[in-house]
């Protein structure tokens, strides 16, 4: 598949999420297992001793009383509240984070995922409705569940966790949408998400694009503890219930040490 290489669309997202499902009063459990590279297959669950309730060893008990999430969008009539908290890293390159969306009438869905940061797929995902609730009411209930789908993927919680924005005085120095198009004869269009870096640069994940949709946007990068490498959160609009587009939240990574390519002003 072949690109041409177009100017970089700048432009602000408008959101028009839609109300998420009714809520249930039993949880929805789902495990995504996807194909990925051979250091990313999914691992069966393990039976763990995790508490019910309480904090025990569970990041998102961490989350439920400091509250702060990584990225939120405040809800409307027309949309959701939706936040997305970041759970820990694997030193394998796995993410898993958390996306709580929230209805008007206190319905609450709660989705945790954990992301291959090597391909940007999803591994594994779990969804969770209630009636109402917060991060709180989700360690309360589901604890086991959560821990023990972050301990098969080897996510362990590294404390908080900040968003940073690139700088000149360390890698990365830019991470930039550039856009380009399918050649496929109906004008689709992507975006090539690109790390820079004082070595070069490196395509990092490619991101569809609908038309009619806002571009997407990056919000910037947060850093593994365990390995140089960076993930990085796109806010991307695509299909919802009803026919309406949502505001999504999808990691991407890109590795510091390695697979960088030579700028042409670069020795």
């Amino acid at each position: 598949m072949k690109y041409s290489q177009l100017a970089l669309v700048v432009s602000s997202i408008s959101f028009t999420a839609a109300l998420p499902s009714p809520a249930r009063a039993e949880p929805t459990s789902t495990a995504d297992a996807r194909e990925a590279q051979p250091a990313d297959r999914p691992v069966a669950e393990p039976k763990i001793g995790v508490p019910t309730r309480g904090r025990g060893r569970l990041p998102v008990c961490d989350l439920a009383e400091t509250g702060d999430p990584l990225w939120k969008l405040d809800g409307d009539d027309a949309r959701a509240a939706t936040s997305v908290f970041v759970l820990g890293f694997s030193p394998s390159g796995r993410l898993g984070w958390l996306e709580q969306r929230n209805a008007r009438d206190g319905a609450v869905e709660w989705i945790v995922h954990v992301t291959a940061l090597a391909n940007g797929r999803s591994v594994a995902t779990q969804t969770y409705r209630a009636a109402r609730g917060g991060v709180a009411s989700l360690c309360a209930r589901h604890a086991r569940e959560v821990a023990s789908l972050l301990t098969a993927n080897g996510v362990t919680t590294t404390g908080a966790v900040a968003l940073n924005q690139p700088a000149v005085d360390g890698d990365p120095t830019a991470v930039e949408l550039r856009a380009a198009t399918f050649e496929t004869g109906g004008g689709d269009r992507a975006f090539d998400l690109v790390l820079r870096g004082s070595s070069g640069s490196k395509v990092i994940g490619i991101l569809p694009h609908a038309e009619g949709t806002a571009p997407p946007a990056v919000l910037g990068f947060i850093r593994s503890p365990f390995e140089r490498r960076v993930a990085v959160p796109v806010t991307e609009e695509a299909a919802g219930p009803r026919g309406r587009t949502e505001t999504r939240v999808q990691f991407y990574g890109g590795r510091l040490d390695r697979g960088w390519t030579p700028d042409e002003s670069q020795p």
